[in-house]
């Protein structure tokens, strides 16, 4: 998991701009404490990922994955876009927008609506 936590509005944290458009870098373990704080934000966050054909999870660490903790962020991934199952069992950073109304097929704290994702080195 990142433990670099940023935002725009924090003294402490730092804000990143890419293409016009805010990205806060955040971890995923505080993305899925906090999700109504990102909700319609758009977020890095670095994890863990289970990945399989639409269903795409990315978990704080190896063994939440591994114990398939419900703390986690359901990935939505766009419906004519590619599948990512080349990313499964890997570190990911996934970069999207929060949405802490919608919480996936297992009641996950929020959703992140995928703009893209990539493998990531894990610290």
């Amino acid at each position: 998991m990142s433990l670099n936590v940023t935002s725009a509005n924090r003294s402490s944290r730092l804000a990143v701009v890419t293409r016009h458009s805010w990205r806060i870098r955040s971890s995923t373990q505080f993305v899925v404490a906090h999700p109504k704080q990102y909700h319609g934000q758009r977020v890095s966050v670095t994890g863990f990922a289970h990945v399989d054909g639409e269903s795409f999870v990315l978990y704080c660490d190896k063994a939440s994955a591994k114990r398939l903790d419900v703390r986690a962020l359901s990935i939505a991934q766009r419906r004519n876009g590619p599948l990512h199952d080349y990313l499964n069992n890997r570190w990911v950073t996934a970069t999207g927008i929060v949405d802490a109304e919608a919480h996936g097929l297992w009641n996950f704290p929020c959703e992140l609506l995928l703009d893209e994702a990539h493998t990531a080195r894990h610290q």
